[in-house]
Formats: C-alpha cells, sequence, structure tokens
C-alpha cells in the first residue's frame, strides 16, 4: 500500500502533467491536505473545460489547414 508521501508525490505529478502552474498546484495539494473537495474539484473540472476548448480551437485551425490542403491539391 503505497503511504501518504507516494501518494502526495503522484498527485504532485498529475496536477504537472495537466499542465497547471506552481500556484496551482499549491492551491489543489492545499485543498487536498484540508479534505476540501467541494471546492477542489470545481477547480479542477474547469481547468479540464479550459483544456477541452484548446483542443477544439486547435482542432478547428487544423481543419482550415487540412481544407486548405485539399484546395491546393485540387
Amino acid at each position: 500500500m503505497a503511504n501518504i508521501h507516494d501518494k502526495q508525490e503522484l498527485l504532485l505529478q498529475n496536477l504537472q502533467d495537466a499542465g497547471l502552474e506552481e500556484q496551482q498546484i499549491e492551491r489543489c495539494l492545499n485543498q487536498t491536505k484540508e479534505n476540501n473537495l467541494q471546492i477542489l474539484l470545481p477547480f479542477l473540472m474547469k481547468h479540464r473545460s479550459k483544456l477541452l476548448q484548446n483542443i477544439h480551437e486547435e482542432q478547428d485551425k487544423l481543419d482550415s489547414l487540412d481544407y486548405l490542403i485539399y484546395q491546393i491539391k485540387k
């Protein structure tokens, strides 16, 4: 069974991998230590929403580029 330090290290790594900034990571770690999930979960869901929006914006750019390439080849 993983000890509390292992769990904190895994959480830290996951937050970094998710693209959160240092200040945001500290906020999440503090909320986790205080077992304050009613604040932590909406914050993480908002960050997820921003990431998904970025994906959609990049997909739109890719679609536009693909169309341009298609038109040029035509």
